[in-house]
């Protein structure tokens, strides 16, 4: 099970990583929810292991969101063309800061540190293999000016996912 813990502390990161990028500014839209895998066309995710088990952490976006994520991360001009190579790099960035924004804000319950893995680029359907049997996906939609983001976090049915406040 996910915690409202981890999932506020997952978007509360991604928002504080992207308020560095200039012009980009995040806010919280709704509630978290499952995750239903319709209108993202791209992201990418970071594991993070703690004693009891694995959890992850995904940041997704439609197409545009990631470009402007992109541009902004690598303060790109506006005719510069922007390749898979970059959305790759940019969307692995911002999912591997979001998450050690996590682990410095999250313990697990036995007070063990949570170790990150290394970011996973993936586009179109390539993240539907998480929505699968055995895999609790919450997400919660994060948005600003013409921006349409997710934070999604993973984890196996009957395994901890419950996280604490450090």
């Amino acid at each position: 099970m996910i915690s409202k813990k981890a999932m506020d502390a997952a978007a509360s990161a991604l928002i504080e990583v992207c308020a560095s990028f200039s012009d980009v500014e995040l806010e919280l839209l709704g509630e978290p929810r499952p995750f239903e895998p319709n209108g993202f066309v791209m992201g990418s995710c970071v594991s993070l292991t703690q004693p009891e088990g694995t959890f992850s952490l995904a940041v997704l976006g439609d197409e545009r969101s990631c470009e402007v994520m992109t541009r902004a991360l690598f303060a790109m001009e506006p005719d510069e063309e922007v390749g898979k190579e970059e959305h790759a790099d940019a969307l692995g960035e911002i999912a591997n800061m979001t998450a050690g924004a996590v682990k410095r804000s999250l313990t697990t319950i036995d007070g063990e540190e949570l170790l990150l893995g290394l970011p996973l680029f993936f586009s179109g359907s390539d993240g539907l293999q998480y929505v699968r049997k055995g895999v609790d996906v919450i997400t919660q939609e994060v948005g600003g000016e013409g921006l349409e983001l997710q934070v999604v976090l993973i984890c196996q049915r009957g395994r901890s996912c419950e996280v604490k406040a450090a």
